[in-house]
């Protein structure tokens, strides 16, 4: 028996559930619709149902073709009961539209950071690229000093260990 796929989860308004196809449920299924590709073809379940069938459900499985609970218009709910194949086609290609849109929108802001990135270098008269952690650019001669700063503090506070304790302060002191 091969492994049954999640394609999609959608909802639909209440008043127009479906019915659960899991052998002796029949329950009405209004806001996790879940649609599974299974070795009977696809099925439609409820959340219940696919939890005690498969033993999971959409929150520990991401859908193959939707990336939220997807509210179907009446046509799209119609269309579900009649032909589902036609409809994970058309939420399949709205998906791919919706990945190449963030890929685009993704690749977009990496150029823009990079432009950023190279007018910060030569605006602060260097002509290296910047480096950057979470939008401060960090200055390798900057840097070094902050080290030596550290390091100079540990070996301070070292020889302040060393000192022996003041009786007449009662503390601690470096002299």
């Amino acid at each position: 028996m091969a492994e049954p796929t999640l394609l999609a989860v959608v909802e639909v308004e209440q008043e127009q559930r479906i019915r659960c196809q899991a052998p002796g449920c029949n329950h009405g299924v209004y806001r996790a619709i879940h649609v599974i590709q299974a070795d009977q073809g696809l099925k439609l379940y409820g959340s219940q149902c696919c939890a005690k069938l498969f033993g999971w459900t959409s929150k520990q499985r991401v859908a193959a073709y939707t990336t939220t609970d997807r509210r179907l218009t009446a046509e799209e709910r119609a269309q579900l009961e009649t032909n589902t194949e036609s409809l994970l086609q058309k939420l399949k290609a709205e998906h791919e539209r919706s990945r190449e849109e963030s890929r685009e929108k993704l690749r977009a802001l990496k150029a823009a950071f990079a432009e950023r990135s190279q007018a910060s270098a030569i605006d602060s008269g260097k002509n290296r690229p910047a480096k950057r952690t979470l939008g401060t650019v960090l200055d390798p001669a900057v840097a070094a000093v902050g080290r030596r700063c550290r390091a100079l503090r540990r070996i301070e506070r070292r020889a302040c260990a060393l000192v022996t304790v003041d009786p007449s302060v009662g503390s601690r002191h470096c002299p």
